[in-house]
């Protein structure tokens, strides 16, 4: 058996694609995936399935839950084993997140590359990729944040699903049983 992180981008925002939770875990049960958890309404979830390739789970999901909403829901699979090293590898000062201070990681279907993001400077803020993910490190919130404004059209481009460090160690917590 696999491990698997699965993203869903955009639902259950304000009263806009509603999807229910248990929904979501029934259908990724009858597509075969076993120990399905869900953390938190915005889409985040753990499960466990035969090894395959995450771009076809992706496609299977979406493809799934296509026929339980009306509107379409970018989805995001990525191997336990790759969002925890990306995690593990995150040179930002996770330990010590002040009130003002967030981390944000960002997974899309391509990887990124640096030449396709914009040069900042800031001593507050700031990014990098690891791997398939990119870490952004932000001061203030989202939508004052000067760094977010600079990458929102490159993370706009193509459909990119992000989620804060908070989530993100819920997410790891929860991988982590199934290795004890």
């Amino acid at each position: 058996m696999e491990n698997y992180v699965v993203l869903l981008r955009g639902i259950n925002v304000g009263k806009a694609h509603q999807l229910k939770m248990s929904d979501l875990k029934e259908a990724l049960e009858t597509l075969g995936f076993k120990s399905v958890k869900i953390v938190l309404r915005s889409g985040n979830v753990v499960m466990q399935g035969e090894l395959q390739e995450v771009k076809g789970i992706a496609k299977k999901i979406e493809e799934k839950l296509a026929t339980i909403v009306d509107f379409p829901i970018p989805v995001m699979v990525v191997e336990a084993q790759t969002f925890i090293r990306n995690l593990e590898k995150c040179s930002f000062d996770t330990l010590e997140l002040k009130a003002h201070e967030e981390i944000l990681m960002v997974y899309r279907k391509s990887p990124f590359s640096i030449d396709e993001l914009p040069n900042f400077q800031s001593p507050n803020e700031q990014w990098e990729i690891i791997g398939n993910c990119l870490f952004i490190q932000i001061y203030g919130n989202q939508l004052t944040s000067p760094l977010l404004k600079k990458l929102t059209p490159y993370l706009n481009k193509e459909q990119a699903t992000t989620r804060n460090w908070r989530t993100a160690t819920k997410l790891r917590t929860l991988l982590d049983e199934w290795t004890k």
